[in-house]
């Protein structure tokens, strides 16, 4: 009897110790795995999110990250489905201007501040968390991730082929130098009277993303679109800046560009059709160019400013919130709080050219063997200064739209400038009524 006992014991003991090593199969570990939903952001950053959750998971076998890449334009459609359908994922990024003004005041994002200070994210290591208001009534409900200053591309063979200089790396060119480069770089060359090359384009389509092409024209000009709580591009700046604009459109990009959204107009330039783009971020001349098109021959430039002191991009802008509806925050900021780690900063800076914004990462990681890639960040350097956020304000996504609606009625020939700007301001101002006294 004590042997069978004995022997029950030690084939007890012999499961258990079996179940703990079937504990460390995938198998195992898969049912007993939480499962975060995560929506990030496509673009340049695609190539390296593969080995960064295949890292996560491996580090945190108790979780799974159902990742989704979602495409930039529309972005903004598919939130606010989710929110209507009660469907949000645990975790998703957008830029700050509409975490700051469109999710907050919804109600529907936690406060993280009670979860930071683990991992390095922190107020301190993420300065962009209070410079650039990624607070909303004293809490912290954004980790920004990536800073995105705009500078210029050029193709260096357009401006080879119209024979002009390139655009200066040193300084910025005013608007009215900018628009003599533009005439030389427009060329007809079979003289079959439509130009076989445009200087550049902007994009038209009133969608969020579209004015951060559009807006600083404005800002560099000296107004912005929402000014003391009313709008603030109907006087005689913003309408100098409208038309600008509009004869620019008419004289150096190609037709049809002011009812195109940006996807649009990043192909005129990857294709050779336009020799000048703007782009938020330094990672496209290392990855982009080089990997899909190879035979682009580019160089980064500064962009024009009506007034030199202004301000023409943001800093740190994209960020990721953690949703209320979300049912494991704890499991989803781990997974923040690897996406925001050194470790993975330095892993998606070598990987991507991207800057951090982590003050102990930076632009510090991005490979730097080449000459190219030092002018590249060099530029950017430069043009940090500039660098400005976008209003903070409640009514900014809702402005900003109807703004950018005139502004293309204008540039269509719809509406005059004076009547797209004078219909702007009421239908802006009505909706700034809301929110008097902010």
């Amino acid at each position: 009897m004590r042997q069978r006992i004995a022997r029950l014991c030690w084939l007890t003991a012999l499961c258990v110790g079996v179940g703990v090593l079937v504990g460390l199969s995938p198998s195992f570990a898969g049912d007993r795995q939480t499962t975060i939903k995560a929506w990030v952001e496509t673009g340049t950053f695609d190539q390296y999110y593969p080995e960064m959750m295949e890292t996560f998971e491996k580090k945190n076998p108790d979780i799974k990250v159902d990742w989704f890449v979602f495409p930039w334009v529309g972005h903004i459609e598919r939130y606010s489905t989710a929110i209507a359908t009660g469907t949000l994922p645990d975790t998703g990024a957008t830029y700050v201007g509409l975490f700051a003004t469109w999710l907050y005041p919804r109600n529907i994002l936690l406060p993280l501040d009670d979860f930071m200070g683990e991992g390095g994210v922190t107020k301190d290591n993420i300065p962009a968390i209070e410079d650039l208001d990624y607070l909303y009534k004293g809490n912290v409900y954004a980790i920004p991730f990536v800073y995105g200053i705009y500078i210029y591309a050029q193709n260096v063979d357009m401006f080879k082929r119209a024979g002009v200089p390139l655009m200066p790396q040193d300084h910025p060119l005013s608007y009215e130098e900018y628009v003599e480069i533009s005439e030389k770089l427009t060329k007809d060359f079979n003289g079959d009277g439509v130009p076989d090359q445009y200087a550049s384009a902007y994009p038209g389509t009133p969608a969020p993303g579209t004015g951060d092409d559009v807006f600083p024209i404005f800002r560099t000009a000296g107004v912005e679109v929402i000014e003391d709580n009313e709008f603030g591009l109907n006087n005689p700046t913003g309408l100098k800046a409208l038309k600008w604009l509009i004869n620019y459109g008419k004289k150096y990009s190609p037709l049809g560009t002011a009812g195109m959204d940006r996807p649009e107009v990043k192909a005129l330039f990857n294709e050779g059709i336009v020799a000048v783009e703007r782009t938020a971020y330094p990672s496209r001349f290392f990855t982009e160019w080089p990997e899909s098109y190879p035979d682009l021959n580019v160089e980064p430039a500064m962009p024009p400013r009506w007034n030199k002191a202004e301000g023409t991009g943001y800093g740190c802008a994209d960020a990721y919130g953690i949703f209320k509806s979300s049912k494991n925050p704890e499991l989803t900021w781990r997974f923040l709080q690897y996406f925001f780690s050194k470790e993975n900063e330095i892993f998606a800076t070598s990987k991507t050219g991207r800057v951090s914004c982590r003050r102990d990462v930076g632009g510090k990681y991005i490979p730097m063997e080449t000459d190219f890639a030092k002018r590249v960040m060099e530029v950017t350097e430069r043009q940090a200064p500039f660098a400005k956020g976008e209003e903070r304000h409640p009514a900014y996504a809702e402005a900003y739209e109807i703004a950018l609606s005139e502004i293309q009625a204008a540039r269509l020939g719809i509406k005059s400038p004076e009547k797209a700007l004078s219909e702007a301001e009421k239908k802006v101002n009505e909706v700034l009524k809301k929110y008097e006294g902010f």
